[in-house]
């Protein structure tokens, strides 16, 4: 049996059993050829033999020097096998070996019927005990024509058009789960028989190996996807034989290496997508031959040098994804020139720098921007109010700066975005006070400042943004209170980040309408923070993290922080007048891990809480 462990394939010694019952199923396929020879004298010219047939479907191979137990020889033997069978059943429709011989067209199908089944048991198919034959078996073989198979498709001569047996694709239960299957298993050569074939999808089948260069036969296939396998190697020259090849998708294998020039002879493709591979090297210039491309995603692999000017040729693109990479130098201005990109993905890369080419390229040019993501690089300079004039009125929903060095204030501007829904700006050196238009965001789902020297208040208009999810300002310099407006947030806010900041004044009650919270986070604000921890905190009933320490909190723990069911974390650390004793329902908090109550006042007697410890539990 194969398992599956961190994407790496493992067989076990189950192979020993399969291997006896291959031995055995090849002997008992021997006999019954050898009855069908001796008992069956009429018609016996349409029986089928291993050796005529391989000289058909595999000409200047010689059968005795194949390894029995190869999916080549297996699949000979399949369809030798079920090829008698039918001419058992029904005579008059089974084929002689001499007429297909005679005929180019059936030679071509029989090959490509060959190809089918050797790509089964290539692929691993029957490997599992439980699932033998299970594809083939689950097919109609009492059919002549493999076009009746599921997921294959022919056009009207009879040849395979397309083959499409993903196992994540298959929406049937009697197919889900045994397309292919098992894994152990490599792409045979003979995947380059299937010369009409227009779309080939054997994704998420486990395919390890290489990708054979027969792959560059398929001189008629415009998509071609074996995502998410583990597929080795490189990805060979000979896929720029592809001419035809509209879509090439590649994405979550193994590959390595460089991508091959060739690809620049691919002038249809609209969509190149290898993310999350290994591959490296510098990204090829010929990438500008594209001119077609829509989709170009190198996401997630080693890829360094460059963002190669060529790209700015692509004006069609609608999706340039190369984050997580090793990628330097600067966005190059040429890629301005890509009028209809939405999708503008760099973060990640670390070694890209200099600023963001706006006043002209993004500002004026890219208008049709959803999504700009270039967080965690090195990119410095202020935010261009070029590019939020020109991209207000637009659909931009995402905009991902954090971890950079960017500077200056955050434009008021930003408030007429109103379709964004992600702004994360921390991490930066951002500085100035957080504008009171940004309440204007009412889509906004996420808003992370923190981690800049923003100053000031928290804008009351932050209560507008009820569809806010989270709120991240902490490592600041904030001052002023926590407005009560923030209470508006309760319908989705789940985490609430105000940390190293130095706000004063009280926790608001509204804070309790937060059903939603799961963390709440105002550790250190300068020991400026006081009065009592209201009684509404206990209304939290979501809330696993509560960190109070480092404030001037006074008076006891409210009893109703017993309600919070969920918490796993209490820092309450530092705050040297809260007085009384600890409260006993926090110690009858089952999911309870840690408590911080050191350099307090409290008194921790009974009801469960002898063996805490001041520091943690």
């Amino acid at each position: 049996m194969c398992t599956k462990a961190r994407r790496k394939v493992v067989c076990h010694d189950g192979l020993i059993a399969f291997f006896v019952l291959i031995i055995i199923a090849i002997t008992a396929g021997r006999v019954l050829l050898l009855l069908l020879s001796k008992g069956n004298n009429h018609g016996s010219s349409r029986l089928w033999d291993i050796e005529s047939l391989a000289n058909i479907v595999l000409p200047g191979v010689n059968v005795s020097d194949l390894n029995q137990t190869a999916p080549q020889y297996r699949a000979l033997e399949w369809l030798v096998v079920h090829n008698n069978n039918n001419n058992d059943r029904h005579r008059s429709s089974s084929t002689s070996l001499t007429s297909v011989k005679d005929d180019d067209a059936a030679e071509e199908i029989l090959l490509e019927r060959f190809s089918l089944v050797t790509l089964y048991y290539a692929i691993g198919g029957g490997l599992k005990e439980e699932d033998q034959d299970q594809w083939l078996l689950l097919n109609d073989l009492s059919s002549s024509s493999h076009c009746d198979w599921y997921g294959i498709n022919c056009d009207e001569s009879g040849r395979v058009t397309d083959l499409l047996l993903s196992s994540s694709s298959s929406s049937s239960s009697r197919f889900k789960n045994s397309i292919m299957m098992a894994g152990c298993g490599t792409l045979p050569p003979e995947i380059g028989n299937f010369r009409n074939a227009k779309a080939i999808n054997l994704g998420s089948n486990y395919i390890v190996g290489t990708i054979p260069t027969e792959i560059g036969l398929l001189t008629s296939v415009s998509r071609l996807r074996l995502s998410q396998n583990n597929i080795q190697g490189t990805l060979p020259t000979e896929i720029g034989n592809l001419k035809r090849l509209e879509g090439l998708y590649v994405s979550g294998n193994q590959l390595v290496g460089k991508i091959p020039s060739e690809v620049g002879n691919l002038q249809k493709l609209d969509s190149l997508v290898l993310d999350h591979n290994a591959l490296s090297g510098n990204i090829p210039s010929e990438i500008g031959n594209l001119q077609q491309l829509t989709f170009l995603y190198f996401s997630g692999n080693r890829f360094s040098g460059t963002i190669p000017s060529e790209i700015g040729k692509l004006q069609q693109l609608i999706g340039l994804g190369l984050d997580d990479n090793r990628l330097s130098g600067t966005i190059p201005c040429e890629i301005g020139n890509l009028r209809q990109l939405r999708v503008l993905g760099l973060s990640n890369n670390t070694f890209l720098s200099g600023t963001i080419p706006a006043a002209k390229e993004i500002g004026t040019m890219m208008t049709q921007l959803g999504d700009i993501a270039l967080s965690y690089n090195n990119f410095s300079g202020t935010i261009p109010l070029e590019m939020i004039v020109n991209l207000q009125q637009q659909q931009l929903t995402s905009l991902r700066l954090s971890h950079n060095t960017f500077s200056g204030t955050i434009p008021s501007e930003i408030g007429n975005m109103e379709q964004l829904a992600f702004l994360y700006l921390g991490s930066n050196t951002f500085s100035g006070t957080i504008p009171s238009e940004i309440g204007n965001l009412r889509q906004l789902g996420s808003l992370g400042l923190s981690n800049n020297t923003f100053s000031g208040t928290i804008p009351s208009e932050i209560g507008n943004l009820q569809r806010l999810a989270f709120l991240g300002l902490s490592h600041n310099v904030l001052s002023g209170t926590i407005p009560s407006e923030i209470g508006k947030l309760g319908q989705l806010l789940t985490g609430l980040y105000l940390w190293n900041n130095t706000i004063s004044g009280t926790i608001p009650s509204e804070i309790g309408n937060l059903h939603q919270l799961t963390a709440l986070d105002l550790y250190h604000n300068g020991f400026l923070l006081s009065g009592t921890i209201p009684s509404e905190i206990g209304n939290l009933n979501q809330l696993r993290f509560l960190s109070l320490g480092g404030n001037n909190f006074s008076g006891t723990i409210p009893s109703e922080i017993g309600n919070l069911k969920h918490l796993t974390i209490l820092t309450l650390d530092g705050n040297t007048r809260l007085t009384g004793t600890v409260p006993k329902e926090i110690g009858q908090l089952e999911s309870i891990e840690k408590v911080w109550l050191n350099h307090t006042s409290l008194v921790m007697t009974g009801g469960g809480l002898d063996d805490f410890e001041f520091c943690e539990i």
